[in-house]
């Protein structure tokens, strides 16, 4: 009985680090951005170089519908695949995750980059919220 008790314990303490190493929290790399743009950044105007990469990473809640959408960038920038998504810092359950964007800059010049937090599938609402920066981009 001793043992089976061992065995027992052995498995429940397996089968719970199997679950929280399954649950670990992973940030985005973002050690390629030249500049990383937050939600304090909205409105602002930034600069980054030529053929560098500026990141976007915003707050959002995934699980309500709503998610980041690119609603219109400068010819100088080129987005750079789809959004990565950083789960919530230490899996809360409704906590906020991140959205990061990344877009190399393509040439010189200036323009605006602008984001927008909505529920895709509904066509005329208009955005919860909106996120937009001044991008200037210099050799």
């Amino acid at each position: 009985m001793k043992y089976l008790s061992t065995i027992i314990c052995c498995a429940a303490v397996i089968a719970a680090g199997i679950t929280f190493s399954a649950c670990k929290s992973t940030a985005v790399d973002l050690s390629n951005c030249e500049r990383v743009l937050v939600d304090d950044n909205n409105n602002q105007d930034v600069t980054v170089h030529k053929n560098k990469m500026l990141c976007v990473k915003l707050k959002a809640q995934l699980g309500t519908g709503y998610g980041w959408s690119v609603a219109g960038t400068a010819d100088i920038l080129s987005l750079q695949g789809q959004p990565d998504t950083e789960p919530a810092a230490k899996n809360l359950p409704g906590g906020a995750e991140h959205q990061v964007f990344r877009f190399s800059a393509v040439k010189a010049g200036s323009g605006n980059l602008e984001l927008h937090y909505i529920r895709p599938w509904l066509k005329n609402e208009p955005p919860a919220k909106k996120f937009k920066v001044k991008v200037t981009v210099v050799e």
